[in-house]
């Protein structure tokens, strides 16, 4: 099993957990479901890990379309392949690309070609 924990940078409750005892009653508390199958080493392993952050996303552009194509989500994004950050991306992408063809109906073609469409 893998397991991820996501909080927020500012979560006082989790990033006081120091010691597997400390953590393993969190994880008794907020998953009760799955804190007995987590082994007592993998939650001591989990109290003396440092705070990482998720990756950051970085476009390869400079230049998102091509006359009437437009690239989207993985295509575009430089993102590790794991945390399901990909398809999520390209959902967000597809959202703001509706809402902005949506807004400029009249001008789509001429806003792509121009490299405007952002």
């Amino acid at each position: 099993m893998v397991g991820l924990l996501l909080f927020r940078a500012t979560d006082e409750e989790v990033l006081g957990l120091r010691t597997a005892e400390d953590s393993a009653a969190f994880f008794a508390r907020e998953f009760p479901g799955l804190s007995p199958l987590i082994d007592g080493g993998d939650v001591a392993s989990f109290a003396s890990k440092s705070v990482s952050r998720l990756p950051t996303f970085q476009y390869a552009g400079p230049q998102l379309h091509h006359g009437r194509a437009v690239l989207l989500g993985d295509s575009i994004h430089t993102v590790k392949p794991y945390f399901g950050l990909g398809v999520n991306a390209a959902f967000e992408d597809v959202a703001i690309l509706g809402d902005q063809l949506d807004a400029h109906q009249a001008s789509v073609v001429r806003r792509f070609a121009a490299g405007v469409l952002v």
